[in-house]
């Protein structure tokens, strides 16, 4: 799964890099804010707390560093290149951890069924 989603992040940044090689671009504030939320977004929903979901959300927390840094020396394609990966990361980030959320219900719930069954069965003559 690392392997797809390193090539699809790769691919993302391509495209980024060679749709802006034309003229230099506007700075991507709005992409950096987009990004941003992302982040928070995979962070508030736990993706700090699950290995798996953390190792993409600092991925997505490293690329965005270094895309206001490439901000700050002007370089607009890079930056914007970078944040696209760093929300595309945050997003597998996101997901992730709403996966693992909605696992950890469903068999919550399972549990809660098989105790009422056994309680059920346990109490018919």
């Amino acid at each position: 799964m690392k392997s797809k989603l390193a090539m699809m992040g790769g691919t993302i940044a391509l495209v980024g890099l060679l749709a802006g090689c034309a003229s230099k671009p506007p700075v991507p504030a709005a992409q950096l804010s987009q990004t941003s939320g992302s982040i928070r977004s995979a962070h508030e929903l736990g993706a700090d707390q699950d290995p798996h979901s953390a190792y993409y959300l600092d991925l997505a927390n490293k690329q965005l560093g270094q895309a206001k840094k490439r901000m700050e020396s002007g370089d607009n394609n890079r930056a914007a290149a970078l944040l696209m990966r760093s929300e595309a990361d945050a997003d597998v980030a996101r997901e992730l951890a709403r996966d693992k959320s909605a696992r950890i219900e469903a068999e919550k719930t399972i549990r809660e069924v098989q105790d009422l069954k056994a309680r059920i069965g346990g109490s018919t003559p």
